[in-house]
């Protein structure tokens, strides 16, 4: 796959070095990690994304060590979106690939897995050596709130913990077995120091993979080897060569250790003789001191380039080496001078010590330990105290047994320091066996993970807010539905009632407008209930002819009485030229350009507010562009995005003075997005506001508009008739609601179908009036004082009586609260506003199963 044209490239020295870190990690194909796949689940869970990543670049591609929502293992570098991510050090944002530049035409935005939306987090292991990232995707454009982005790099900052947490780990193992080896080698009676040094080096290689190992003596000018391995026994012990042509040259210079990782990157190296004559590419050498002086060096080295760095440890390791090397030339099995040797580890910020497997009692701390628990380890103390009582469960219980079976264990414990107080810990236990097997030693190292758990309180914090949003909304969108559908239940249902009754045609024409504005404002409730279903992409949009003409006539229409309360004009401009007829959505396109109006009548006072309809010409394709104009307050530029999320309005002092919930152009945003629309804002603060939908709608003819509009007209007609009355006098209903217009609503509606029925106010009364009297319908409200209909019904379903069919009168149509109604014992429900044929299909569904039982 070739894709390079927008590929960004950082400096050799930069990405070099950002390699080599990677490489250091020794993670790239390793098997999953749960942690790093937990936390990109939370963040998928967290931006609303159906993809994330932990995403590690190397040189030619990316590798995903942890994935959700996607297949594949790795991508290219040069397609790959988190190279462009690496560069910085902040979030890299695309909320639309197919208009950005850059990637408009990248393979993986064309093809699977259509990647328009990303969010990365640079994965920094310090001094901006950002081995990868971790990123969001999605496949349709968005943008992530700045609760969601901090909490994105807070997940980043977690993972880059465990990415270090996991690279200690390894040092940590490796640490261990140097001391294993070491030990083993202390014990083990030599014949001579050679054979002990060629036993160093063997230890050396298996710990550095490397090919050469050498241990010399210098003399003046001169570098003799005293001790070496090498493939096909390329160099021989007692060899003497120019000190200043060796690599081990710039060790003496330095009096300290040196590494090269790739010696033909280095100009000044490339005639330096070695390379020349072995082309050795890697390098690690550090002194050997005897009596104050420099003795010789211990090296190792290949001619492989080393991808990764030498880290500390390994250089350290080596140093003991040295150490080790220069004591026994000094003073063959002096164990004195030996442990001397441990001395390097206490400048380790980690917490290291040896304890004697038979007794359980300690026999070495680093310095980091003895400050930490207050006590000597050569003062042979059991290692139980030094971890509170639920630690020292876990090692005796877990810690150990996994150990002495696997090797090595590693969890979560704690240090008690002598005040009483605990350091969390992340404890690494590995035991070494003698020649015969029997565990001798027990070596463990910790590091202080106070950090960790700091990042994971914040973490479940950040969860815990984000899931009480969630609440907050879903309480609010049912508050909103109660409160708005009670009151409405009682216009609409007087309006049902009046349509029965003689009226003029003027009057006949004045209901029906009230009628329609009802049902509009009914059908808005209900979008507002659906914005999780728009969420959850489980909203279905229409496609029915429609006059586009008519549809937003009856919109101004609607709006021009509270424009006048405001002291504005209202207009309507329609491109003459411009057909009526398409095909789309009207209610909702109606519901997107009302948000618009609404708001710049809300935000204008003796001004005015214009609906401008005409259609334009986007790549040879007409589209239809409806905006709404105003010369009201306008929008300052840093508020334009923000007022189309949800529950958010431009600053909080516009709820105090205009009131509203900041829902409306976010469910407008969403709505356009649903019927691929584009919404665009132009606004001047304190000049105004134009908000714009440019909308593709195929036309329609003229025939299949007006039989959509019959077909609607029919309904309405069918609707208004009223059902011939029931001749079953003997059906006995009880009616519980505690709103008198509600009550005295349903009680007509009960008439005009030929049945009468008994009314309760609250779910007590409702009980008393079961008590004395077999209903065989029960048409219970749910929100109720004293009792609500919930308890009402249970309170019935324990009675020893003939069982009633319990119906929910309610507000609250969510399907989980219908469920709730359900699983409480309510045999089906009815939504507010309550219509008569609604009222009718339960009876009449009641009447059937009487049947049904009877017979």
């Amino acid at each position: 796959m070739e894709y390079k044209k927008h590929l960004p490239k950082l400096s050799p020295e930069l990405e070099a070095k950002r390699l080599r870190e990677l490489y250091s990690l020794e993670i790239l194909d390793t098997p999953p990690n749960e942690q790093l796949n937990n936390i990109v689940k939370l963040a998928s869970q967290i931006c609303g994304v159906p993809i994330s990543l932990v995403s590690l670049v190397d040189n030619n591609r990316q590798w995903f060590k942890a994935r959700e929502g996607l297949g594949a293992e790795e991508t290219p570098r040069e397609v790959a979106f988190c190279a462009h991510a690496i560069m910085g050090e902040e979030l890299f944002i695309v909320n639309d690939a197919r208009a950005d530049i850059r990637f408009a035409d990248n393979p993986l935005v064309l093809d699977d897995p259509n990647v328009i939306f990303y969010a990365g987090a640079p994965l920094d292991m310090g001094d901006g050596t950002n081995v990868g990232t971790l990123c969001v995707i999605d496949h349709e454009p968005r943008e992530l709130s700045e609760q969601q982005q901090n909490q994105l790099k807070l997940l980043a900052d977690q993972v880059v913990f465990l990415l270090k947490h996991h690279k200690r780990e390894i040092i940590n193992e490796k640490i261990s077995k140097i001391l294993a080896k070491l030990h083993r080698l202390h014990v083990k009676e030599f014949s001579k120091v050679e054979d002990i040094i060629q036993e160093y080096l063997n230890a050396g290689m298996e710990l550095l993979n490397l090919e050469f190992a050498i241990s010399s003596r210098i003399e003046e000018t001169d570098y003799i080897i005293e001790s070496c391995i090498s493939p096909n026994n390329e160099l021989q012990i007692g060899a003497v060569f120019e000190l200043p042509g060796t690599y081990c040259s710039r060790v003496v210079e330095l009096e300290k250790s040196v590494t090269y990782e790739e010696v033909g990157s280095i100009p000044e190296m490339l005639g330096h003789p070695v390379y020349q004559n072995m082309k050795l590419e890697s390098y690690i050498g550090t002194p050997i001191w005897v009596n104050g002086r420099i003795y010789g060096t211990v090296n190792f080295s290949s001619r492989a380039i080393r991808k990764r760095k030498f880290s500390s440890a390994e250089v350290q390791f080596v140093e003991i080496l040295a150490d080790l090397i220069g004591k026994r030339i000094g003073e063959f099995a002096d164990y004195q001078r030996f442990r001397f040797a441990f001395k390097i580890f206490d400048k380790s910020p980690d917490f290291i010590g040896i304890a004697d497997a038979k007794t359980g009692k300690s026999m070495f701390h680093n310095k980091a330990f003895e400050e930490a628990v207050g006590k000597k380890g050569s003062d042979e103390i059991p290692i139980a105290e030094f971890h509170p009582d639920w630690a020292t469960d876990i090692v005796v219980s877990k810690g150990l047994p996994e150990a002495m079976e696997k090797g090595v264990w590693s969890g979560e414990t704690a240090l008690l320091r002598p005040d009483g107080s605990e350091t969390p810990v992340l404890q690494t236990i590995v035991v070494h066996k003698d020649l015969y097997n029997d565990v001798q030693y027990v070596s463990t190292i910790m590091q202080d993970i106070t950090r960790q758990k700091s990042l994971e309180s914040k973490l479940v914090e950040a969860k815990e807010t984000a899931l009480e949003t969630a609440k907050i909304k879903s309480e609010f969108l049912a508050t909103v539905s109660h409160e708005i559908r009670t009151p409405m239940n009682g216009i609409l249902g007087m309006v049902s009632l009046l349509h029965s009754t003689k009226l003029s045609a003027e009057q006949e024409d004045m209901l029906r407008t009230i009628d329609t504005c009802g049902q509009d404002l009914i059908n808005i409730l209900n979008d507002v209930l659906d914005l999780s279903k728009m969420e959850s992409k489980k909203l279905n949009i229409e496609n029915i002819p429609f006059d586009l003409q008519k549809t937003m006539e009856d919109l101004s229409f609607l709006f021009i009485p509270r424009a006048k309360e405001r002291g504005n004009s209202l207009a309507l401009n329609m491109d003459p030229s411009l057909n009526h007829y398409f095909i789309g959505d009207p209610l909702r396109l109606k519901q997107i350009v009302g948000n618009f109006v609404s708001n710049a009548i809300k935000f204008t006072e003796n001004g005015k507010v214009d609906i401008i309809v005409k259609s334009e010409f986007i790549n040879s394709q007409e589209q239809i562009k409806i905006s709404v104009k105003d010369n009201g307050t306008g929008i300052k530029k840093e508020n334009q995005i923000k007022i189309f999320e949800a529950f958010s309005q431009e600053d909080s002092s516009t709820t105090r003075m205009y009131g509203g919930t900041g829902l409306g152009l976010s469910i407008a945003s969403n709505l356009a997005h649903l019927m691929d629309a584009k919404i665009d804002l132009e606004s001047e603060f304190g000049k105004g506001s134009c908000f714009s939908i440019t909308i593709k709608l195929p036309r329609a003819d003229e025939k299949s508009v007006l039989e959509t509009q019959e077909q609607e007209n029919n309904n309405i007609k069918g609707s208004r008739q009223d059902l011939p009355a029931s001749t079953n006098q003997d059906t006995k209903i009880l009616l519980v609601e505690d709103n008198p217009i509600n009550q005295k609503l349903v009680l007509a509606f009960l008439n005009k179908l030929g049945y009468k029925a008994d009314t309760a106010t609250n779910g007590a009364e409702a009980i008393e009036q079961v008590n004395h009297t077999s209903y065989d319908i029960i048409l219970m409200d749910v929100q109720m004082p004293i009792m609500d209909g919930v308890s009402a019904t249970k309170n019935i379903r324990g009675m020893e009586i003939d069982q009633p069919h319990i119906v929910a009168l309610t507000a609250n149509i969510l399907p989980e609260d219908v469920q709730k109604y359900i699983d409480a014992g309510m045999d089906s429900h009815l939504g507010k506003p309550v219509s008569k044929d609604e009222l009718a299909q339960v009876i009449s569904s009641f009447g059937k199963k009487q049947k049904e039982k009877a017979s």
